[in-house]
């Protein structure tokens, strides 16, 4: 796994989809995309991280969008136009106490 607090790290490919619109995706698939559920986190294609602030409703406003899958995990910081990226060659989840070590990572950059 890539360990660095170095910002050098920042990955385009997040930018590009998510503020750059590179794909060309329609106004509609944009809007599917950001669309994250205030309850659960998880949208269509985003999942909603936080710290979060919260809205006047009470409902969260997400600090980054991304993706975490088994070996990836994105965010991308829209106040910042950031997106980091980390991947690990075996697993996110396992052993155990490898999730918090991402975390703390993705804190950091």
């Amino acid at each position: 796994m890539l360990v660095s607090s170095s910002r050098e790290y920042r990955d385009p490919r997040g930018v590009a989809l998510l503020h750059d619109n590179t794909p060309g995706l329609s106004a509609a698939s944009q809007a599917a995309l950001r669309n994250v559920d205030p309850a659960s986190g998880f949208g269509e294609g985003l999942i909603g991280y936080c710290p979060c602030t919260r809205n006047l409703d009470g409902t969260p406003n997400f600090s980054a969008l991304g993706h975490t899958g088994g070996y990836t995990w994105m965010q991308y910081v829209p106040s910042d136009n950031y997106a980091v990226v980390i991947n690990v060659t075996d697993s996110i989840y396992t052993p155990d106490g490898r999730l918090d070590s991402v975390q703390a990572l993705l804190l950091e950059l």
